[in-house]
Parts: structure tokens; sequence; C-alpha cells
């Protein structure tokens, strides 16, 4: 669908799957560009935003001259200076503007075409990763992206599951848009055994080392897969004490 959801609790995996896509995809050509929030700046209006924008600020090809200069000066002026704000880390300190002073639609319009003139494929995906985070400001104009029509772009949304309801009210899908939903969650033994053998298929996934892999992964698919390429693989045991910082 055009636009995707991924849920989990902390800790889950949900950025190393991201991260996985997302170099999957560039491989086949298309434009990935991020947004993520930060926990403690939902206070604080557009700092997201402001990532996003100086990226793409540095992303800018030579020669694309699509979006006028008035657009694009408009759309950063509702912004606080992005350089100012990137380099101090402090854009709150110039000044939160709310809902009331700004047109989420509109500035949507003028961040779909900056994001477009930006943009070296016809393909592109925003990613916008702990939506729990986002300021309001923010979720506003990220979510008018969506009803853009004959947009290009692509949206993969990231974030706790309990999160869900809220942001799905916020994006107000219609019946006929085209989205999709996954959650990641603990695994139960049986399907820790499906996924250990899912990545090392030659190895014989007898009980006893599902026994071993499931007390330190508490069933975290991220965990498993980061301890069983701490073993080495086909044929290393399972480590009796993985060190910690493989969790």
């Amino acid at each position: 669908g055009r636009c995707s959801f991924l849920w989990g609790e902390e800790g889950i995996g949900k950025s190393h799957l991201i991260q996985c896509m997302r170099e999957e995809l560039e491989h086949k050509g298309w434009h990935c560009l991020a947004c993520s929030a930060i926990q403690g700046e939902e206070r604080y209006s557009l700092n997201p935003l402001l990532r996003l924008l100086s990226e793409l600020s540095h992303r800018m090809p030579l020669g694309k001259t699509q979006l006028s200069y008035f657009k694009k000066d408009y759309l950063l002026s509702c912004f606080p200076i992005l350089e100012e704000a990137v380099q101090e880390g402090a854009a709150h300190k110039k000044g939160a503007l709310g809902l009331t002073e700004l047109n989420p639609p509109l500035l949507a319009r003028f961040l779909s075409e900056y994001i477009l003139a930006c943009m070296d494929s016809e393909k592109g995906l925003l990613i916008v990763e702990n939506v729990q985070w986002l300021d309001e400001t923010s979720a506003e104009i990220l979510c008018s992206l969506v009803h853009i029509e004959k947009s290009p772009l692509c949206f993969l949304f990231s974030g706790y599951e309990g999160f869900r309801n809220h942001l799905l009210a916020k994006v107000k899908l219609s019946d006929s848009t085209h989205f999709c939903e996954m959650t990641l969650s603990r695994l139960n033994q049986e399907q820790i055994r499906q996924l250990c053998g899912e990545l090392y298929p030659n190895r014989n996934w007898d009980d006893s080392e599902i026994r071993a892999v499931e007390p330190y992964s508490e069933g975290n698919p991220f965990f498993i897969y980061e301890l069983l390429r701490f073993s080495g693989g086909e044929g290393k045991p399972i480590p009796a004490n993985p060190p910690d910082y493989l969790f």
C-alpha cells in the first residue's frame, strides 16, 4: 500500500527492520527519507521536520528548479532557521509555532513539492519513526502529506502499538485507501524455532538449542537475530553467557 504502519514495543526491532527495508528499496532505485521524533521533543513544535528539511537541503541536486523560490522561501519561513536549529540542537528556543498560526494542509503541500524537487528517483518513501513522540504540529503536517493526490511518495509510520488508534485517527484513511500494517511482538517457543530455522535452515534446531535461545532473547525477534549472528551461524553452539551489549 501507499501507506504502511509498523507497530511494536521499544527494542523489539522496528528500526532494524526499517533499515533493512530501506537498504533493499534504495538498491532497487527508491529515494528514501527519514523523519524521526525523539522522546522529550513532543513539547516543542517542528523539530522532526527541521531535521527532515535539513537533510533535504543537503540533497537538493544542482539544476533542479521545479520549486519556485517563493514557495521554498515561504515554507522555510514557517520554520526556525535550519542551520542554527540543527547546529545548536535547540530549535524550541526559536519559538514554537502553534497550530493556530499554521495551515497544516497548505504546509504539507509545499513540503511535498520541496521533497519531490529533492528526489532523484520517481519512487520515494518517507519513513516516520517514533510517531508516539511527534509534536502535534509535525503530526498534523505529516498526516496531511498522505492525502496529497498524484504524489509518488509512499509512507511508513512506526511506533508503539498503544499509539495506533491515535495516529490512524489523525491520518484519517478512507475506506478506499490501500494501506498495510505489521506488528512486531515477542515469539513463543514454536515461533522461535521457526525463526531460527529460517535464519539458519541447515542447522538442526532441537529442543535444547531452542531452550538456549529462549531465556536470553525473551522471545524478542531482534535479540534472537543478534544472538544467532554473534554465535557464528551454522554449526556453532549458542553461547552460555552472551555479552550484555547484544541486548
